[in-house]
């Protein structure tokens, strides 16, 4: 993990983006029409902060441009972004030097946090969680990134921040396990839902 401050253009969305994580964007606003053309003439990465209820959080994810799917006659596009790493925000910039779109000073954050926790394990296998192409296969011998089984189960973004934010891993465990159970619970009710259907 890099502790160099560095500069870096800003795009804060409502949206959290976990690393490798893929996301749709539709780009209309003249100043980040700018900051997508200039990612596309340089290769550069940009920021996306968290904008959460009490505004513009200091933790976001350093995101690259993955395709433009689609760019009209104004300049408008539909693009994909994906996450390549957290940041923190220490200064916030409306407005670069010379451009419409801000940025900021930013911290790399630590993206390395594994985890071979057994129950976490058992939920992976009971929801069928496709992990790089494994299908509910990982054993409590394997160690998994804990980003990856966050990026296939449905969380909110608030959800998806509260994660990040936590940080200590087995703090990070406890939460991700809290919201597998969920989703088993949620499971459950459909196959019963499904039996009772089927019965009638």
């Amino acid at each position: 993990m890099d502790n160099t401050l560095k500069r870096m253009a800003l795009f804060p969305l409502p949206a959290f983006v976990f690393p490798k994580e893929s996301i749709p964007l539709r780009i209309f606003e003249p100043r980040y029409k700018q900051l997508i053309n200039d990612v596309k003439e340089t290769g550069m990465t940009f920021g996306i902060p968290y904008i959460s209820q009490n505004g513009i959080s200091t933790v976001g994810t350093e995101v690259v441009l993955e395709k433009v799917l689609a760019e009209n006659s104004k300049g408008e596009m539909v693009i994909t972004l994906k996450g390549i790493g957290l940041v923190e925000i220490v200064k916030y910039l409306s407005q670069l030097p010379g451009k419409l779109y801000g940025g900021g000073d930013v911290l790399e954050r630590n993206t390395s946090i594994y985890t071979n926790n057994p129950e976490i394990m058992v939920m992976v296998k009971r929801l069928g969680i496709d992990i790089n192409g494994y299908l509910g296969t990982l054993t409590s011998t394997s160690e998994t990134d804990i980003f990856d089984i966050a990026n296939k189960i449905f969380l909110s973004p608030e959800e998806k921040y509260k994660l990040v934010m936590l940080q200590e891993k087995k703090l990070m465990e406890s939460y991700l396990l809290k919201m597998l159970k969920f989703q088993s619970a949620i499971k459950d009710q459909e196959e019963l839902l499904h039996d009772n259907f089927s019965l009638n």
